[in-house]
Parts: C-alpha cells; structure tokens; sequence
C-alpha cells in the first residue's frame, strides 16, 4: 500500500505489492504491561523474580484492571536516538529520488 500511496515512479512494486497476501509480522503485544513490570521496582517495593509466575499472573490480571496506568516517559536523549533510528531506516527502506524530494522527509 505504500509503494502505491506515494511511490507514483514505481508501477511494477506498486502491483507486486497489492498481488501479495501477507499476515502480521510483528503481532501486537501489550508494551504497558512489559514496561510496567520491568519497572515496578518505582511504584512498589515488591521483589519477585521470573520464575514467581503464578503472582506474575496475579499482578498482570490486576494490571489491566486498572483505569490509570502508570507510565515512564523517555528521556531526550532515547527520544533523540529513537527519532535518528527511524529516519535512517526510512533512507534505508526507500529509495533516494523520494526521500531527496519535497515529500520525501519534512
């Protein structure tokens, strides 16, 4: 759909693209939940390890019973690292005629 939407010099992918029947990559996964208890030391003094699935569950069921979910804000500088990291993906992923032209990255 992309090479179609805004790749007008590119028939030939734009066809190969809409011929293809493709399913999720990249199946969604709940980043709360990982971010949560990766960090939970902040918000409770609780210790547990991996291996304490069965309370693992337990705080995970209560996890998104909750109506406001605490969330942990990046710094500048990850901001900063993850902006450079998409725009270098995006020369890398298209072609330099796009992304050198006036819709290219603004």
């Amino acid at each position: 759909r992309f090479a179609c939407n805004h790749m007008d010099n590119a028939p030939h992918l734009c066809e190969i693209a809409q011929s293809q029947t493709i399913g999720p990559s990249n199946p969604s996964q709940n980043l709360d939940w990982k971010l949560f208890r990766n960090s939970i030391g902040i918000y409770h003094s609780i210790e547990l390890s991996d291996s304490d699935t069965d309370k693992w569950e337990q705080i995970e069921v209560k996890f998104h019973e909750m109506t406001d979910i605490p969330r942990l804000c990046l710094s500048t500088e990850w901001k900063k690292k993850l902006l450079q990291i998409s725009l270098e993906s995006e020369k890398a992923l298209t072609p330099e005629s796009w992304y050198s032209s006036e819709e290219g990255l603004e």
